[in-house]
């Protein structure tokens, strides 16, 4: 399917990258409450599912639950080698923490 071939870091597995091919799309319509409840089993079953706990991390700040978007995200910027980062990653990162320090 086509939204595989849109994930920044696929996993490989077809049933998954498929499941967080949809959630991103959602996420990316703005549905946001779907995104989280399509996105959240996945990182739970799998937290190196990368496009997958992004989508949700910057799903998490954006609905205002900061903490769990600062978590979810530092989960995967503490798993990748900064080698891998992507700008995407970089960005994404640099959104939740600094709405998470605009709390403070």
């Amino acid at each position: 399917p086509a939204v595989i071939k849109a994930l920044q870091y696929p996993s490989g597995n077809a049933t998954l990258d498929t499941l967080t091919g949809y959630g991103v799309c959602l996420f990316n319509m703005g549905s946001l409450p779907q995104a989280i409840e399509i996105l959240e089993p996945l990182v739970k079953y799998r937290n190196d599912l990368y496009s997958a706990s992004i989508a949700l991390a910057s799903s998490y700040a954006i609905s205002g639950d900061l903490p769990k978007a600062f978590t979810t995200i530092d989960v995967v910027t503490q798993q990748m080698d900064e080698e891998d980062w992507t700008f995407d990653i970089c960005e994404r990162r640099a959104q939740v923490l600094s709405s998470c320090h605009m709390l403070v």
